[in-house]
């Protein structure tokens, strides 16, 4: 059983995405997950729990939970009540 590993690197919103896949099985298994950054602090790892055997979906399907989860982060309110700053790509 051969176990491959591929990183991407995404930039959105000031954040850096990093998603890293495991390929146990080609075809058959694929683990990932997606660490987020912001001005260099890791701030959350979003994890896929989901049976795909194609890599580049994994990726689509990371990048989409992470970015949804960038724009949810953005759109809180801060501690002074003001909603945090919107980071232009």
């Amino acid at each position: 059983m051969a176990i491959q590993s591929e990183e991407h690197r995404i930039n959105y919103r000031a954040w850096d995405i990093v998603i890293r896949l495991t390929v146990v099985r080609e075809g058959e298994c694929i683990s990932g997950h997606a660490d987020l950054h912001r001005d260099g602090d890791h701030r959350c790892r979003l994890v896929l729990a989901a049976t795909i055997s194609d890599p580049a979906e994994m990726i689509v399907q990371l990048e989409a939970k992470a970015r949804g989860y960038i724009d949810d982060w953005q759109s809180r309110p801060s501690a002074s009540g003001t909603p945090a700053p919107v980071d232009v790509p």
